[in-house]
């Protein structure tokens, strides 16, 4: 990943290897978040890890998406672009989601940080917070159809309201919960968080039928909902309510959790994962750790680890002279997508059992 989609020069990444003609040269910030969580998976693993940067900030720049005052969109709130502003690029719309996935990542690398596997003295949980507040403020307030939820883009293009971006919201907000330093931070976090997930649970979570368990992904614009079930989405449901679980206590949160991760991994193994994106994988089993940790089974573990093998084993998709994968076929572009999905997958793989509490 570092030798073919990488910039040193700038800390930034390519989008695709080899590039797309008349296309940006850089990855959007969500591409570029995954290879950054990528990066921290990395680091986590004993002994190897520490051949690598003793500082996130030494190979990321996150800095390049910041934007601080916003002149546009409808939450006016510091937040990260799409794509680099001005002067390397057009900065581009800024997502609710997308924001969501970096400061969880920011969130993890404290964590790291704290745990004494991460050197560097960036306040990082300082960025998250403000993060934070840009993505609540995406929450939809409209007495519309199912009301609330967290909408996907901050566009008047775009007004759905999906399953990922809130249930990362409620994860967000509890890790930022169990991190507060005061009761009053402490509580309107949990609150948000508890908001979230409730939202999920009475719009998107399916009751019954040959998908029960699994959520669909989101509200349209419309008001109607999208009946179509990602994998990512049921990861991050279920890692919300073990996050719920691990900070009130409450069993039925940790129960809802394996049962929408028990569902999702029962009907997405028997399709053998077909049409779901490496990365939706990727961030499906990296939020099942935790779970499997807290229930005590290694059964998301090596559902993982089979995953991986797979793809690793198939010449049509992993090239062992390059290192690359490529999940769309072998004349394709290489994405950073895939191959941030496969380090982080292999990474995690080799992580201990005890550090799964430190994901977010």
């Amino acid at each position: 990943m570092q030798r073919h989609l990488y910039f040193n020069g700038v800390r930034l990444y390519r989008e695709t290897v080899p590039g797309q003609q008349g296309g940006n040269p850089f990855a959007f910030v969500w591409p570029f978040e995954e290879a950054a969580k990528a990066a921290l998976c990395m680091r986590g693993i004993p002994e190897v890890g520490r051949q690598y940067p003793d500082d996130i900030e030494a190979v990321v720049d996150r800095r390049a998406y910041w934007q601080p005052l916003r002149v546009s969109g409808f939450v006016r709130k510091p937040s990260y672009a799409s794509y680099p502003p001005l002067p390397l690029g057009h900065g581009g719309d800024t997502f609710f989601d997308d924001n969501t996935w970096v400061a969880l990542d920011l969130v993890q690398e404290h964590r790291m940080r704290a745990a004494g596997l991460l050197g560097g003295r960036v306040d990082v949980l300082t960025q998250a917070r403000a993060v934070f507040e840009f993505v609540v403020a995406g929450w939809c307030t409209d007495p519309r159809p199912y009301p609330g939820g967290v909408y996907w883009v901050d566009a008047a293009w775009n007004r759905d309201r999906g399953a990922a971006v809130t249930a990362g919201l409620a994860v967000l907000a509890l890790h930022l919960s169990e991190l507060a330093t005061s009761d009053a931070d402490r509580a309107r976090y949990l609150d948000h968080a508890h908001s979230a997930y409730r939202w999920l649970r009475e719009t998107l979570w399916i009751a019954d039928g040959p998908e029960a368990g699994l959520y669909h992904d989101k509200v349209l614009g419309d008001g109607t909902i999208d009946p179509a079930q990602w994998i990512y989405n049921q990861g991050v449901a279920a890692a919300a309510g073990t996050m719920l679980h691990r900070i009130t206590g409450d069993a039925n949160y940790l129960e809802q959790a394996r049962q929408t991760a028990d569902a999702a991994l029962s009907w997405y193994d028997a399709r053998e994962y077909a049409g779901q994106a490496a990365i939706f994988v990727a961030i499906f089993f990296r939020n099942l750790l935790e779970l499997g940790r807290v229930i005590g089974t290694d059964t998301y573990y090596n559902a993982m680890l089979a995953y991986a093998a797979r793809a690793c084993d198939a010449p049509a998709i992993y090239d062992a002279a390059s290192g690359l994968f490529r999940f769309e076929g072998p004349q394709t572009a290489c994405t950073l997508l895939d191959q941030s999905a496969m380090v982080q997958l292999l990474a995690l793989a080799a992580w201990p059992t005890a550090q799964y509490a430190l994901l977010a």
